[in-house]
């Protein structure tokens, strides 16, 4: 794979793929981490006398225009941590703009393609059109490249293509969860069901030594009748990693944020599946914090309870305050666990922060990322 790092470019026209699609409430971003992990690429390529187009999504506007989901206010963000500089907002097609035009500025940033039909249907036709005023294109969006659309791999078919400064610390960081330097290595995967974890957890059973199951999926575990049921048993069956059950966790007979709960053992939880496991219980963590101590390589994925309820964050809360204390490289793998952390303003704890949702997800089941593969 060709990187940024490794070349030398200079006096160029650069189509640059990045992932600005930033949590959005009344028109505000909630969370600007996404925006400042590519400005070291942008800097490096302003400093060299590139002329840069930046292109991104937001959201899901189905092909249309959306003035929810335009960049207009993420270009102004993105302005001041550039110090001012201007970026101009322009639409496809590039009729407008001439290619001397696009000489006498630094940079443009592309509305929203997903405002284009043509981008998730990998249109060879909207590829060619992205390349047109650019020498070289370059992805800095990892959280973006399982997609195998117009602007993440089929203008790899149109130039020179390279990975940037973030993509590569990305996979780089990825890579090294399975590095063999570190003796013991657990995983800690929370979520609401194991049919969409299964991949995850079968793929990283096989390489690391300990994982901790968090979540709803808790259930599927430890109780026969559960409809999950196949699935964690298989997981257990082919594990070689240990497979850890939480011992006592919240349970309410309703999923609310105020229903009534109470702390229960997990080995005494019946096969009623009205029960609701809602978050991991205090008394869990006495050996949960044995674990977390003796490892050298955390990663986490996935929060442990119902985070987003005030009575169900504190299982959450708890790991987090021990994952902030541990002397192991810890790993946040991305999704809402990176939005719990960012939200917690924990960031500076942890090793590695992945800004990828489903993308850190399949590169974690051992699937190829097409628009990964495509830089190769």
């Amino acid at each position: 794979m060709k990187t940024l790092s490794e070349s030398e470019i200079y006096n160029k026209n650069i189509f640059l793929r990045v992932d600005l699609n930033v949590p959005m409430m009344n028109g505000k971003i909630r969370d600007e981490s996404k925006i400042t992990s590519v400005i070291p690429t942008i800097k490096y390529l302003i400093k060299n006398n590139n002329r840069i187009i930046i292109c991104s999504h937001l959201g899901r506007p189905k092909g249309s225009y959306d003035k929810n989901l335009s960049l207009e206010p993420i270009a102004k963000r993105l302005s001041k941590f550039l110090e001012n500089i201007e970026i101009k907002i322009i639409n496809l097609p590039f009729d407008n703009l001439s290619r001397d035009e696009f000489q006498s500025s630094n940079i443009y940033m592309l509305e929203n393609i997903r405002f284009d039909s043509r981008e998730e249907l990998n249109s060879e036709t909207l590829s060619n059109e992205l390349s047109k005023f650019a020498d070289i294109y370059i992805n800095d969006a990892f959280a973006s490249s399982h997609r195998k659309h117009a602007s993440t791999y089929g203008i790899t078919k149109f130039l020179p293509s390279y990975a940037g400064f973030f993509l590569e610390k990305e996979i780089n960081s990825l890579n090294e969860l399975f590095s063999k330097k570190f003796s013991k290595k657990l995983a800690i995967v929370g979520g609401a069901k194991v049919s969409d974890k299964i991949q995850l957890i079968n793929n990283l059973s096989k390489k690391l030594d300990f994982i901790l199951i968090g979540g709803g999926m808790i259930s599927a575990f430890v109780q026969k009748n559960h409809p999950d049921h196949a699935f964690a048993e298989e997981i257990v069956i082919n594990s070689k990693a240990k497979i850890i059950i939480p011992e006592y966790v919240l349970v309410g007979n309703e999923f609310n944020e105020n229903t009534k709960y109470k702390i229960i053992n997990t080995v005494d939880i019946e096969d009623n599946l009205n029960i609701n496991i809602l978050d991991i219980a205090e008394k869990s963590f006495e050996k949960i914090s044995d674990y977390i101590s003796s490892s050298d390589m955390i990663i986490w994925n996935g929060p442990v309870g119902v985070f987003e309820w005030a009575n169900f964050s504190h299982g959450t809360l708890r790991l987090i305050e021990l994952l902030k204390n541990t002397k192991a490289k810890t790993f946040i793998g991305g999704g809402s666990t990176a939005e719990i952390i960012h939200n917690t303003s924990t960031g500076k704890f942890f090793t590695h922060i992945s800004t990828g949702g489903g993308a850190t997800l399949e590169f974690l089941e051992g699937k190829e990322l097409p628009g990964i593969k495509a830089l190769l």
